[in-house]
């Protein structure tokens, strides 16, 4: 079953390029599928992050944060430099930053947002007819010959 079909799966996203942790002692992310309206949210974060990065960097650590909040559900294994594990909390996902660089968390939405899109096979896959569409596809039409068109005097 994809995951758009049930809303309430999730997906762990790691970040790829994750410094020189280990893939087993790296943070992990829990993501939803993201409606419509949630993927043109992140979409436009995403932008806004972009564009205030070379003028404003707190902007742009603030617009990517509320970018990696749309559809995230958890994290786990997270520590700052430290060590001490740094919990999820939903309000507080500028926490992210105790623990990832701002590459780090840019590379992380580009992950979460292409683990939770699914591909064009897997749409074809999981989308079933609605009930006033018939089975299968009707054949398709040949195209009409372009005809000439007639003229004034008859």
């Amino acid at each position: 079953m994809g995951i758009a079909v049930d809303p309430n799966q999730t997906l762990e996203v790691t970040v790829a390029n994750d410094g020189d942790r280990p893939a087993d002692a790296r943070p992990r992310f829990k993501y939803r599928h993201l409606t419509a309206r949630e993927d043109l949210l992140r979409r436009q974060l995403a932008a806004a992050a972009a564009a205030a990065e070379g003028r404003d960097f707190a902007e742009y650590l603030a617009k990517l944060a509320e970018a990696l909040a749309v559809g995230l559900v958890g994290w786990e294994g997270a520590t700052d430099p430290a060590g001490t594990p740094v919990p999820f909390d939903p309000a507080k996902v500028d926490e992210v930053f105790r623990f990832l660089t701002a590459e780090e968390a840019w590379d992380l939405l580009v992950d979460a947002t292409a683990a939770v899109r699914l591909s064009e096979e897997s749409k074809k896959k999981s989308r079933s007819p609605r009930s006033s569409e018939p089975a299968s596809s009707p054949p398709a039409v040949p195209p009409v010959a372009a005809h000439a068109s007639p003229t004034a005097n008859g």
